[in-house]
């Protein structure tokens, strides 16, 4: 019987310490669709975005206290670039451009191949990127995660993933959710479960 209810304690502990809850979204306009991000009970944000992968249903990066002044500062730089290439690519009728972005930051990971898997060695990158799609003109900026790895299996990979903007807005709206300020308004306006129950 000890045994029975040191697992249990074991498996509750276990599924907490790992608990997410529904945040917000974001939309991205190249996709037509919307992105959830949860969030963990130690502010860890959990983001989800498009995966290349068709085996992988579900990816996206987990972004913890530590790495989001350096990711912020990452797509700062980037957002500027866009902003500055789309003006210039617009007034010389550019339909077709890939250029890097130089920005160097760390994130961790996720991707779920049947159970959930984790890569802890993101390096993503940037890159402005210029399509044509069903008779558009795209204006984007790609963050690609590369190759995912499972920590736990070598042998269980995702292909990568990626943040697409296609608009200021999206990039706009994006940025100012995964600010800490506003992560901290969301959970001290979240009601306290004692408070559900009156």
């Amino acid at each position: 019987m000890k045994k029975i209810i040191l697992t249990l304690t074991i498996l509750i502990l276990g599924t907490s310490a790992y608990a997410q809850e529904a945040y917000t979204d974001y939309a991205c306009g190249y996709s037509n669709k919307k992105y959830d991000i949860q969030i963990g009970k130690d502010g860890t944000l959990y983001i989800d975005i498009m995966s290349f992968d068709e085996t992988a249903t579900r990816a996206g990066l987990m972004l913890d206290r530590k790495r989001e002044p350096n990711f912020s500062s990452c797509l700062d730089t980037a957002f500027k670039k866009y902003t500055e290439r789309k003006d210039i690519a617009v007034k010389n009728n550019v339909k077709e451009l890939t250029k890097g972005i130089p920005c160097s930051c760390r994130l961790e990971g996720y991707f779920k191949y049947g159970d959930w898997q984790f890569d802890p060695y993101i390096a993503p990158t940037f890159e402005f990127t210029i399509i044509e799609n069903q008779g558009k003109i795209w204006h984007l900026m790609i963050m690609r995660t590369g190759k995912m790895t499972s920590s736990s299996n070598q042998f269980m990979e995702c292909d990568g993933a990626a943040i697409v903007f296609s608009t200021p807005e999206e990039f706009k709206d994006f940025m100012a959710k995964i600010k800490p300020a506003n992560v901290d308004t969301f959970i001290a306006n979240k009601p306290k479960t004692e408070e559900l129950f009156k």
